[in-house]
């Protein structure tokens, strides 16, 4: 299933407009763009993560090579969030393997993991946040 075709699927799901879906859909298109130069540039991924990946049975700039998904988390939280999430079976959003996060750069659910992730043991500043 292409982004559209998801992204119309959940438009009907959900009563979006077709503007807005257009909106994001354009949105997509640049973050996935911007997130392939990212990838070709960054000292946080290691030179094998920065090829194209696979992703729905696709090449594509934007994803990471299937056996470096995990290089998706941080480094300073990425054992421990695989751990958790396999020993709480949560399953990884678009995952190409079982037990990996996705190697999609424009991931909502990794971006979450990165961003709070870290809070897990200090829940006092995450509140505080």
């Amino acid at each position: 299933m292409s982004d559209r075709e998801i992204m119309n699927s959940k438009r009907a799901d959900n009563n979006l407009s077709p503007s807005f879906t257009s909106k994001l859909m354009n949105y997509l298109s640049s973050e996935k763009h911007r997130q392939a130069e990212w990838k070709l540039s960054t000292k946080y991924l290691s030179r094998p993560a920065r090829k194209a990946g696979l992703y729905r049975n696709k090449l594509y700039p934007w994803a990471l090579p299937v056996a470096h998904a995990a290089e998706n988390l941080q480094k300073s939280i990425r054992q421990e969030a695989i751990d958790y999430f396999r020993r709480n079976r949560i399953s990884w959003h678009m995952a190409a393997q079982i037990d990996d996060p996705t190697n999609h750069l424009c991931s909502s659910q990794v971006m979450c993991i990165n961003s709070m992730f870290p809070f897990i043991h200090a829940p006092r500043s995450y509140a505080a946040f």
